[in-house]
């Protein structure tokens, strides 16, 4: 008898701190049955993919994704979500993005004529 098993996060790398222009490596750890597809959300809630993210099976419906961000800037700081969803349903778990030392804004005056 094949019982289905919903997705449930059990483990993520949050919160993160990181410098401006820095790599971050993003991880989310889920069991499920059916093995559990996964998406990432950016602070502003849109999905992303990553070329040099991972996907692997590390034990029995046990399943591990990673996302990897490149030269980290201003709008990657804040709430990143990963999403595991199968069959069954999804779960959701927030990482935290924050940055440390100073950060310098740069503002641009336009003139108006």
């Amino acid at each position: 008898m094949y019982v289905s098993v919903p997705p449930v996060i059990s483990s993520t790398n949050s919160p993160h701190i990181t410098t401006i222009q820095s790599n971050v490596t993003l991880t989310c750890q889920s069991s499920g049955d059916p093995a559990p597809r996964f998406d990432w959300l950016n602070p502003r809630g849109q999905s992303v993919s990553s070329k040099y993210g991972t996907y692997k099976s590390i034990g029995q419906s046990v399943y591990d994704s990673t996302h990897m961000i490149q030269n980290i800037t201003m709008e990657d700081i804040g709430q990143w979500t990963c999403r595991a969803c199968n069959i069954m349903g999804c779960d959701e778990s927030s990482i935290q993005i924050n940055v440390e030392g100073n950060c310098v804004h740069y503002n641009t005056l336009f003139r108006l004529e």
